[in-house]
């Protein structure tokens, strides 16, 4: 059976079997609470409010500079008076898009491969891919799906549907116009194409910049660009070995090129050398040295005819997100799964042995392993914070404050407590505070109650060791086995 017709029911049962009990993880507590703020009044998309940064608790703060236009929370809010916070919402919500991404990476298979079912393997074993599907309420999944749904339609030469598919992946997160860096350099022996490609296109972005000038007085483009500088940034040089290092996770190294890791492994590797780092310094350096490999792979593929687009494609997403995030994560190089699983097949179908090809995929197990342990070490971190929050509100006398971002601010403003950002508190109030969950400057106080939930474990953050897989800003390591708690906070009283 073809990939197109069975990996869309295949991402579909991940992402539902992903969602049973899943929390709010990351930052799906920001999108949750602006869709159920605009709920009353989608006219005015940035009709919301929530202490954030650049502008702290300045409740006249321009939330337009989000650097997202608001396609996801919009969706979000159709669903979500409905179906509440918990599996529906994720089912109704995000099983679409769940549907379309494997629909997408299915055509793009049977169209650049011969053994197309190795490549859909191989792309949906990616730890990145994985932890993608779980975090289905975030706004990554969407812009992926329809951008790789753009690109699918294109290949299959429907330049219009590809065209309007674009411009609504762009609407949902702006990093998606990299793909008319692709599709430029081949439309140049048929204009033709891109001109039936940018006229759906330039008629929905030119409507959708529209309807958000009309709310907001600002082409909000350029309004987030003028303001760019005001969000923390990490350092270009950091953020280019993060990324190395995370797209070492994006396919597993059984399908890589061997050219390309003779070219670029070592110097990449050696590259995580110069960061401060507290141990993994070995499996950081393999990751990094395994990306690079993966980016030269993605450049020797722009010598061959067949390659090229994939090729192309790879390079303008890790481009993207070096040069135009503020840090990056390993959900950022989501877009660079598709087209690095289908060079890794070909090279798959090159050197494995006819009779042995459409067993291809099998060398992904070890990766599909890490990555459905990572789901869980996500998973497990979020209940634990959970967890935290509600043992602080019972040991609370009275409601307060709280710092702290993702699951743990999520369950906190559910009881009733009220977010703070740095800022003199008076005298006798209660804060809670999660040490490992982004907590800001601590105030003096008397120390009401302290705890820690969970032991020993996988990592996907954990500041004191330097594990950051979503931000390298948090840590240069995208995982590690840590013997500490899982959260720890405290909840004192700030002094009189």
């Amino acid at each position: 059976m073809k990939p197109s017709r069975w990996l869309p029911l295949l991402c579909l049962l991940l992402l539902a079997v992903f969602a049973v009990g899943a929390l709010p993880m990351l930052d799906e507590e920001s999108y949750l609470d602006m869709a159920s703020q605009v709920a009353s009044h989608r006219g005015q998309p940035y009709g919301w409010w929530r202490a954030w940064q650049p502008w702290g608790n300045d409740a006249a703060g321009d939330t337009s500079l989000f650097a997202h236009p608001p396609l996801h929370w919009l969706w979000l809010s159709l669903w979500q008076p409905l179906l509440g916070d918990g599996f529906a919402l994720r089912l109704v919500s995000a099983g679409p898009w769940a549907l379309l991404l494997g629909w997408a990476v299915g055509r793009l298979c049977e169209l650049h491969l011969d053994r197309p079912a190795v490549g859909a393997v191989l792309w949906l074993c990616s730890p990145v891919v994985l932890l993608g599907l779980q975090l289905s309420l975030m706004v990554d999944l969407p812009v992926l799906a329809l951008s790789t749904a753009a690109v699918a339609l294109w290949s299959a030469r429907k330049p219009e549907l590809a065209g309007a598919l674009l411009a609504a992946a762009c609407f949902v997160k702006y990093p998606a116009l990299v793909i008319w860096g692709l599709w430029i350099p081949l439309a140049i022996r048929e204009p033709r194409l891109l001109l039936r490609a940018a006229w759906p296109f330039a008629l929905l972005f030119a409507g959708s910049q529209a309807f958000l000038y009309a709310s907001t007085g600002h082409m909000h483009l350029l309004h987030v660009l003028e303001h760019a500088g005001e969000i923390g940034r990490g350092p270009l040089m950091e953020r280019a070995i993060g990324t190395l290092v995370r797209l070492g996770l994006t396919l597993t190294p059984g399908a890589g090129s061997p050219a390309a890791a003779g070219v670029a492994a070592l110097p990449a590797g050696l590259s995580v050398l110069g960061l401060e780092m507290d141990g993994g310094v070995l499996l950081t350096a393999l990751l990094a040295g395994w990306g690079g490999a993966l980016l030269a792979m993605a450049a020797l593929a722009l010598k061959d005819s067949h390659s090229r687009i994939l090729g192309l494609w790879a390079l303008l997403c890790v481009g993207a997100v070096i040069f135009g995030h503020n840090y990056v994560g390993g959900r950022y190089l989501l877009p660079a799964t598709v087209p690095l699983a289908l060079l890794g097949a070909q090279h798959l179908e090159r050197w494995l042995p006819e009779r042995l090809q459409a067993f291809g995929g099998l060398v992904a197990l070890p990766w599909a392993l890490l990555g459905l342990a990572m789901v869980n070490a996500e998973r497990q971190h979020a209940q634990a914070w959970a967890e935290l929050a509600e043992r602080i509100v019972l040991a609370s006398p009275e409601k307060g404050v709280f710092t702290g971002e993702w699951t743990f601010r999520y369950v906190m403003r559910e009881s009733g407590w009220t977010y703070h950002s740095p800022a003199p508190l008076p005298p006798g109030t209660l804060m809670a505070t999660p040490l490992h969950a982004s907590p800001g400057m601590q105030p003096q106080g008397e120390l009401l109650w302290a705890g820690e939930v969970g032991g020993a474990g996988l990592r996907l953050v954990d500041l004191e060791q330097g594990v950051g897989y979503h931000a390298e800003t948090l840590g240069p390591r995208p995982f590690a086995w840590s013997r500490g708690p899982l959260a720890s906070g405290q909840l004192i009283r700030v002094e009189r």
